[in-house]
């Protein structure tokens, strides 16, 4: 094959815009049947340098997208929310929120949520105060500081771990724990959700003797039995959004007695704050 042909044959090739013509690769054909190359072998040959394509086809590889990465937060770990999510969130804070409304909208503002005029702040003055101490939870549930809850923890994946991570969070603020508070119950949320998954394992009577020992040791914390605080809880655990309430049951994180323990405590203060207007507590 001349130099000529075989030049125009890879040109042809490597731009991936135009065609072998006709009389080039009838050129080709012919030297490289005269040398014994087998018809079919010739014709694949050509047809893998673009002989027979339209022009601007190519057999090159297209090049492919680059893979779509979840928007993880590098300092918290926690996946960004899309747009639709972050709007639906900011409609289920503004529904639940019982602090400031004005600090609501600013915090929402900041994370690109269009502001609205906040509505009248009917907080008791008693309300206010507690609202701004330390046994308020934060306006953000990003403000809690969950740093190393996952250390020696395998959720199945990072995703796995962003979207439990972030679920967590907002059931923390949906219970009003305190910013302060908010590791400790983190840990003792997860360790009974780990608990959880191994009695999944273990046979009926393994399992409602544990419950049992549960249910016992919080009674013994708290001076009250689980069947009464449960009962008690029962209609604020109703005011939060249903997102929240099955996550709280599905994850298997308040079958254990201290996080049993942590959300009767969120519940007193609940209370306790709700008492100083008269409400009761949400």
């Amino acid at each position: 094959m001349s130099n000529e042909t075989e030049q125009a044959v890879r040109s042809a090739f490597v731009a991936g815009t135009s065609t072998v013509s006709d009389a080039t690769a009838q050129t080709f054909r012919d030297q490289l049947a005269a040398r014994g190359v087998p018809a079919d072998q010739i014709d694949a040959t050509l047809r893998a340098h673009g002989y027979g394509q339209q022009a601007g086809q190519s057999n090159a590889p297209a090049p492919k997208a680059a893979p779509m990465r979840p928007d993880i937060d590098p300092a918290t770990g926690v996946r960004g929310l899309t747009s639709e999510e972050t709007l639906k969130a900011a409609d289920t804070l503004r529904k639940f929120w019982t602090g400031s409304p004005e600090a609501l909208e600013a915090a929402l503002e900041r994370a690109g949520v269009p502001r609205v005029d906040a509505p009248a702040d009917t907080r008791t003055e008693a309300q206010k105060e507690f609202d701004a101490s330390s046994l308020a939870p934060p306006v953000d549930p990003s403000s809690y500081n969950l740093n190393g809850i996952w250390l020696q923890r395998s959720p199945e994946t990072v995703t796995d771990m962003a979207k439990f991570d972030g679920m967590l969070r907002q059931s923390l603020s949906a219970l009003r724990v305190p910013q302060a508070l908010g590791q400790s119950f983190a840990e003792d949320f997860l360790d009974a959700a780990a608990a959880t998954d191994d009695l999944a394992e273990r046979d009926e009577a393994a399992q409602q003797q544990f419950h049992l020992e549960q249910r016992s040791l919080f009674a013994k914390v708290t001076k009250v039995g689980w069947a009464e605080a449960a009962a008690q809880m029962k209609p604020w655990l109703a005011t939060m959004p249903t997102n929240i309430r099955d996550f709280l049951r599905d994850s298997g994180g308040l079958n254990a007695a201290p996080a049993m323990i942590r959300l009767w405590q969120s519940y007193q203060l609940a209370t306790a704050r709700s008492r100083m207007g008269g409400t009761k507590p949400r």
